[in-house]
């Protein structure tokens, strides 16, 4: 599946580059403002006023399903829609791809990163349409600065004999959508940032049970050499910015004898500077808070148990009552992604329920207090916000 999927968008790429030849006068992507034949469900009041303008919603899927999915939700009608990349794009054969594991917006333009389908989608954000496919095996997380994108991925292309290689980071020329070089990194990276002129990827060793990794590398983006390898918890995995720069890990642990835990990196002297003793599963900062989900599997039963932290990154103060204060987060079956609105200061939590049916994004007041849920597509695992809002919606 993931072949042919590559083998159809390379040639659907080929024909759209020399159909561009013939067509280089007419109307821009920009202009082309598609009719999307699909119906929002309203779920809330429109706000018009702010700047964020929509939420994207990347669905994974099933793996090996090829059910990932894009939904999306529009500030200025209230209204959410489900699965938007096929009717937009029913050009591009077998649609956005197996298993969405990464997605970030950046200078009006969707970055979708597919796992399943070795590549990454990058779309219009203001029409959605398809622009380009950049075909990275294995890729995980991505980062952004000036024209280029860093991509963490699996796999090492210099290693193709190893039964265990290391992973690697891809560096991708933004103007030509095409890989510049790589560096090899740890075992199995995961989460990536840039930050105070370095890139951050913290390494799993997710398939080096039960030796996990337990190492972040911090690599020079003009070289693209390793300067320092910074010493951290066991399963390393993603990664969120504060407003001043300080990277916080999730150590995942192992799952039995050592909890999940998060470093903190003082990116400006790539060293760890502190650590926060609490369950972790995901988080995403905003203003002087780490909003903290934690999903943690026990053995021998491996049952999961939920909770919800609040961490003030300035006073360094964590509270375990959390960010739902009426009581709703007892409809969260799976918290499985976070992301907070920079502007309003929403909590939008993603719900993966079963992993196999529809999940549930939640949207929370910046108070905690519940204002829309919707049913988003199967597994909900990754959200980005948008200041351009998408053409063509009804």
């Amino acid at each position: 599946m993931r072949n042919s999927k590559k083998f159809y968008r390379l040639g659907a790429i080929a024909v759209l580059t020399l159909s561009a030849a013939f067509q280089f006068t007419s109307c821009s992507e920009d202009n082309e403002t598609p009719k999307i034949d699909i119906a929002g469900t309203n779920v809330t009041t429109p706000q018009k006023n702010i700047a964020q303008k929509g939420v994207f919603v990347l669905n994974e899927g099933q793996k090996d399903t090829n059910k990932a999915s894009l939904d999306y939700f529009d500030y200025s009608n209230g209204s959410f829609y489900l699965n938007l990349f096929p009717t937009i794009n029913p050009d591009v054969t077998l649609g956005l791809g197996d298993t969405g594991n990464d997605i970030q917006v950046y200078k009006n333009k969707v970055y979708a990163v597919i796992n399943g389908s070795n590549l990454v989608e990058v779309m219009n954000a203001k029409t959605g349409k398809h622009v380009a496919s950049i075909n990275i095996p294995a890729c995980r997380f991505i980062a952004f600065n000036g024209n280029y994108a860093y991509v963490s991925s699996y796999i090492d292309p210099n290693d193709q004999t190893s039964a265990t290689p290391k992973g690697s980071v891809y560096k991708v020329n933004l103007n030509t959508n095409t890989v510049e070089t790589t560096v090899t990194v740890g075992y199995q990276p995961e989460g990536i940032a840039y930050a105070n002129g370095k890139i951050f990827v913290a390494n799993s060793g997710g398939y080096m049970y039960p030796n996990y990794e337990h190492s972040i590398n911090v690599i020079n983006p003009e070289t693209m050499q390793i300067e320092k390898t910074i010493d951290a918890g066991l399963n390393l995995g993603k990664v969120a910015l504060d407003k001043n720069d300080n990277l916080y890990v999730i150590s995942t642990g192992n799952y039995s004898t050592v909890s999940s835990k998060i470093y903190v990196v003082n990116t400006a002297t790539a060293a760890l500077s502190d650590s926060i003793d609490t369950r972790v599963s995901a988080i995403a900062a905003a203003g002087d808070n780490l909003y903290i989900i934690g999903v943690e599997y026990k053995a021998p039963t491996y049952e999961a148990t939920n909770s919800y932290s609040l961490y003030n990154t300035k006073t360094k103060e964590l509270s375990k009552s959390g960010f739902i204060t009426d009581g709703s987060d007892s409809r969260i079956v799976m918290p499985y992604a976070i992301a907070v609105n920079p502007d309003t200061k929403e909590i939008f939590v993603a719900d993966a329920k079963d992993f196999k049916n529809p999940g549930q994004l939640y949207c929370y007041t910046a108070d905690g207090k519940l204002k829309w849920s919707a049913t988003t597509g199967i597994i909900p695992g990754h959200i980005a916000f948008t200041t351009t809002s998408l053409r063509g919606l009804k």
